[in-house]
């Protein structure tokens, strides 16, 4: 039975949501109204699809959604010893307010999370209505690629950016719950690309972010590289800017979020 919840506004500016395909990003949201009072779910793809897409076509199948969500840290996945698949929104309660909690008749079950067999059988969701093809033919390459699946490229990091930097980097994203996946990794390199054309040191933009738990790269505060030759305008500048004041605002708000839960712990 579906649920009125609350989505903030953040949601819609999540790196790592948004880096998802727009179809898995709003299954995300519909989540948050099938889930009980708890975050917890049957997993069924067909009653996964059933809720949350009954009269849409999708590009993709429930199963392969699902399989995202959990490797960007949005929900766990779960085998039960009824043999049923379950999940978890993993920070259902920091995110969502209930009055008056219905008790959940899944929390309590044995399951076994992150099970290797969870989903494995695809058979038991809606099969795909609509297929992206690629430029030759009948060929499914093309949708595979884009997703964050395994028929993503391998990720291979420039010899100009210190392993152990972006170890680093890649360690803070996942401590402020924005874990990197293959599109924000692209777009990471991409704009630091950008910065390092501009004159600017990767590494150290690396570290500036990882000291300030910033999840973009941006240039340093008191650069103004003019507007000519391979320095950054003024309108690059203030979107650096005001990217730069959205991540702090967005760390202050979980912050809060957490001693408010905290206190009412």
């Amino acid at each position: 039975m579906a649920r009125i919840r609350t989505i903030k506004p953040g949601f819609f500016q999540h790196d790592t949501l948004s880096a998802l395909d727009a179809e898995t990003q709003l299954l995300a949201a519909g989540l948050l109204c099938y889930a009980d009072d708890y975050g917890y779910f049957n997993a069924n793809p067909r009653l996964v699809q059933a809720e949350i897409f009954p009269l849409r076509e999708l590009s993709r199948n429930i199963p392969e959604m699902l399989r995202s969500l959990q490797e960007v840290g949005y929900l766990r996945l779960g085998k039960g010893v009824d043999g049923r698949d379950y999940g978890h929104i993993t920070n259902f309660s920091i995110h969502q307010r209930v009055s008056h909690p219905t008790p959940s008749t899944i929390s309590n079950l044995q399951i076994s999370w992150n099970a290797p067999e969870i989903l494995q059988n695809d058979s038991g969701g809606l099969p795909k209505t609509s297929v992206r093809k690629g430029r030759e033919g009948n060929k499914e390459g093309k949708g595979k690629e884009d997703s964050d699946g395994a028929g993503a490229p391998e990720f291979v990091l420039p010899e100009w950016v210190d392993a152990e930097v972006w170890k680093a980097f890649e360690e803070m994203r996942r401590k402020i719950k924005k874990p990197l996946v293959a599109l924000s990794r692209k777009r990471a390199i991409r704009d630091l690309e950008k910065l390092r054309a501009c004159g600017h040191d990767a590494n150290e933009i690396l570290g500036q972010s990882i000291d300030h738990c910033w999840s973009g790269v941006f240039a340093p505060k008191n650069f103004d590289g003019g507007s000519n030759g391979n320095g950054r305008n003024k309108a690059e500048q203030r979107r650096d800017d005001n990217l730069r004041a959205r991540d702090e605002a967005h760390n202050l708000l979980d912050q809060m979020d957490r001693r408010s839960v905290d206190r009412v712990g």
